[in-house]
């Protein structure tokens, strides 16, 4: 049984659209019993820009509304950053984050924001960085995913760049128990980022 109790009373109402465009086209020719050959095509055109527009004001406006909407609003506007080649900008707004978090002295946030640094350092091919992570990171207990970041999962991706049959097992049992735990909870949006 999971009981939710509001620590926040306030209410907030934005609303948006969004047009998400998607092709794809797969060919595939035989000239014989042989040889088969297959060429696939994906279009799509990502709204980034629209994103971090929204992503900025939810931003602003979530320090002052609750933390949480403040961190994970910053985690998906640095990662609508990443994706459009801005790493730098990436970089620092998860910075603010972390000085947000040692400044009010949050343990929760600033572990949780280490663990998204270690999440862009993958992205950003710095492996090294969150290498030295996953050896500081002692993976908790799996708690309810209020959110959309999940440090469980970056600690997954980082041991499988590790390439070793070691963290290739501790990637999987990790995998499982969060598959099961997000399973139990009825948590579709987490288990579907475990499967993927």
């Amino acid at each position: 049984t999971l009981i939710g109790i509001p620590n926040d009373t306030r209410y907030h109402y934005s609303e948006f659209q969004r047009e998400r465009i998607n092709g794809q086209l797969t060919l595939q020719f035989a000239p014989s019993d042989r040889l088969i050959v297959t060429a696939d095509a994906t279009y799509y055109r990502n709204e980034a820009e629209s994103a971090e527009k929204h992503l900025v004001s939810a931003v602003k406006e979530g320090r002052a509304v609750n933390i949480n909407t403040f961190v994970h609003s910053s985690f998906a506007l640095a990662l609508t950053f990443q994706a459009q080649g801005r790493q730098a900008e990436a970089q620092k707004v998860v910075n603010t984050v972390m000085d947000h978090a040692l400044k009010t002295g949050n343990a929760s946030i600033a572990q949780m924001t280490q663990a998204f640094q270690a999440e862009l350092a993958i992205r950003q091919g710095r492996s090294s960085e969150a290498h030295r992570w996953v050896q500081r990171y002692a993976p908790e207990s799996l708690a309810p995913a209020l959110r959309f970041y999940l440090p469980h999962l970056t600690w997954t991706k980082v041991l499988l760049t590790q390439k070793t049959d070691s963290a290739r097992r501790k990637a999987a049992d990790m995998l499982d128990r969060m598959s099961d735990f997000f399973a139990s909870t009825c948590n579709l949006a987490a288990l579907i980022d475990v499967s993927t």
